[in-house]
């Protein structure tokens, strides 16, 4: 298990931390590129394997690349004519009303599915460069807080040996827990903000 080959582990990433850590970017993109599940376990890793500075810039870079490879494919099938999903309609009109703050927008807030948001982002017109800063800064806060439970996890086998239901109360499980709890719920917040002002309207 985790706790028995904790320390082998790290030694083999102290030993081979290039590989390591284009194994990890790596994997990050190819799961973000194509929709499948697991990203948050492998952004937890990072910051397992890593630390938080240094497995935050991994994951970013790791997401910012398989949103890059969905963003591209998106504009190309766009320009030869395939049919719009139904979500980059919805998009369209907030893009273009404040292009800039609603691309970082639907980064930080996670109102849209990572991939699906890529995709629409690309059909609304969003241009390559803001796109890629969007991207790679919008996904700051949740890739620090999915980091910094893989990096009390490391702490915690360092110090225990192991992982219990108890330890989940110490600060360094529970500060990051709190803020993805804050992150989840902000596309609540937004929506009772929008409700309020179209009553008052």
């Amino acid at each position: 298990n985790l706790a028995a080959h904790h320390d082998d582990l790290l030694a083999w990433v102290a030993t081979h931390p290039v590989l390591a850590t284009m194994g990890l970017l790596g994997a990050l993109a190819l799961i973000v590129s194509t929709g499948l599940p697991g990203g948050a376990v492998l952004v937890v890793a990072s910051g397992f394997l890593f630390g938080v500075l240094p497995g935050t810039l991994v994951a970013m870079c790791g997401a910012t690349i398989g949103a890059s490879v969905l963003y591209f494919a998106a504009r190309r099938l766009f320009e030869v004519g395939g049919k719009e999903p139904a979500l980059a309609t919805r998009v369209r009109e907030g893009f273009a009303r404040n292009p800039v703050s609603f691309a970082f927008f639907i980064r930080l807030v996670p109102v849209f599915p990572f991939g699906a948001a890529s995709v629409a982002l690309a059909w609304a017109g969003c241009r390559p460069l803001l796109f890629l800063a969007a991207t790679f800064f919008g996904n700051l806060p949740s890739s620090l807080v999915y980091t910094a439970i893989g990096a009390g996890l490391d702490r915690t086998l360092a110090e225990h040996g192991t992982v219990s239901l108890s330890l989940l109360a110490q600060p360094r499980f529970l500060l990051p827990l709190a803020a993805l709890a804050m992150l989840a719920l902000l596309p609540v917040f937004f929506g009772l903000r929008g409700r309020r002002r179209a009553g008052k309207a």
